[in-house]
């Protein structure tokens, strides 16, 4: 049995071994840290809703799925981990201080809803920003056009990660800048370049000379960098690459294997 806690409001409240468990940081962060580790993401969209929508549809007037109004189908919320441990964080002061760490530690996942300026949007007080920037281990970035480049860049104007190691830099066609970032310990660097073959035709998403500005500008912001990859196909000039790993003091492993050193500059 529980310890009788007294409350001036009801006569007795007894404490429970899972009240106990729950309002144990110990225990939360061992909670938290398994739910850290799925990767999988359900949807919110209830089979209700969108019964109610296929319903009111006549379908003995339509000829194809194209011809179907789309426009009032139910919104879906893709989540994972980190949709669950933001609701946890919404329980009380000690579950936010447990699950917050875990949120932020990993903002990784693909460029549409996770590139790490944007994730700091919101935040006006520099301190909250630097609060949540100590947190992060892992990042995604995406290079944006340098007429926005500006804007951007106040994201996170003055903000250091120093906890950050690992990040992934998406580069989509025809935008070549690398956003200002301090990241004094990153040591792995991922780049995913935009790649397109379609019948054995290759289109490249960034020039050489596009891909002269990325790589001089990593080797710029990031000089700590270990461990290069690159995770699809791209097109450079011949010498790019050995005039970039001399430019990496630190370099000790550069996956180029995807890299193609050439003169044409066709874009299929």
């Amino acid at each position: 049995m529980g310890t009788p806690i007294y409350y001036p409001s009801r006569p007795y409240v007894s404490v429970t071994a899972t009240d106990r468990v729950l309002s144990s940081p110990e225990l939360l962060c061992e909670i938290f840290s398994w739910i850290n580790k799925d990767d999988t993401f359900c949807c919110t969209v209830g089979n209700e809703a969108e019964d109610v929508f296929y319903e009111s549809i006549d379908w003995s007037k339509v000829g194809s799925l194209s011809e179907i109004d789309w426009s009032n189908f139910p919104e879906a919320h893709n989540y994972g981990k980190r949709g669950v441990l933001l609701r946890c964080s919404l329980v009380n002061s000690l579950w936010w201080s447990e699950a917050i760490r875990f949120i932020w530690e990993r903002l990784s996942g693909g460029p549409w809803n996770t590139d790490l300026p944007g994730c700091f949007a919101g935040f006006l007080d520099p301190y909250r920003k630097q609060f949540h920037a100590n947190l992060v281990k892992q990042a995604d970035l995406v290079t944006i056009d340098e007429d926005n480049a500006d804007a951007h860049d106040r994201l996170i104007e003055g903000v250091i990660f120093s906890k950050l190691e690992r990040l992934c830099l998406y580069c989509p066609e025809n935008v070549d800048y690398v956003p200002q970032l301090q990241c004094p310990s990153l040591k792995i660097l991922e780049i995913d370049p935009y790649f397109e073959s379609e019948f054995g035709r290759n289109k490249y998403g960034l020039s050489q000379e596009q891909w002269d500005k990325v790589l001089d500008r990593i080797s710029v912001l990031f000089p700590t960098l270990q461990t290069v990859n690159f995770l699809d196909y791209a097109r450079v000039w011949p010498g790019a690459l050995t005039r970039f790993e001399k430019r990496l003091p630190a370099l000790e492993a550069f996956d180029k294997k995807s890299v193609v050193e050439s003169t044409n500059t066709e874009i299929w």
